[in-house]
C-alpha cells in the first residue's frame, strides 16, 4: 500500500496573545468549545491560569470528544457538553440541547 499523509488542517498558537486574552475575558463568553485537543491546549496556554480561572467561574466548556474532554479535564476545565457522535452537527445539538435545559 502507499500511504501518504494529508494535513487537513492544524491549529497554531498567535504571536501575541495577552491582548486576544483580555479581549476574550471582556466579551464574558457564556460558552466555550473544543474541537480537538491542540486547541484546549493552545487555548488554555494562550488565555493562562488566571484568566483561565476567572472564565471557568463564569463560561462553560464543551468538547467535541473523548480526547478532547479527557485533554480539558486534564488541564482543570469541568467540561458541560461532549456529544455522543462526534461531529459538528451533534456537537451543536448538543450544545443547543444543554442551553435550552441550563440557565446561568
Amino acid at each position: 500500500a502507499n500511504v501518504r499523509e494529508l494535513v487537513a488542517y492544524r491549529t497554531v498558537m498567535p504571536e501575541s496573545s495577552d491582548e486576544m486574552a483580555d479581549a476574550l475575558l471582556k466579551y464574558d463568553p457564556e460558552f466555550v468549545t473544543f474541537t480537538s485537543s491542540s486547541t484546549v491546549e493552545n487555548f488554555c496556554r494562550m488565555v493562562g491560569p488566571d484568566r483561565l480561572e476567572r472564565l471557568a467561574q463564569r463560561a462553560a466548556f464543551g468538547a467535541i470528544g473523548p480526547i478532547a474532554r479527557k485533554t480539558a479535564e486534564d488541564l482543570g476545565l469541568t467540561v458541560a457538553v461532549q456529544p455522543e457522535q462526534h461531529d459538528i452537527p451533534s456537537f451543536v445539538d448538543a450544545i443547543d440541547r444543554w442551553a435550552r435545559t441550563t440557565r446561568r
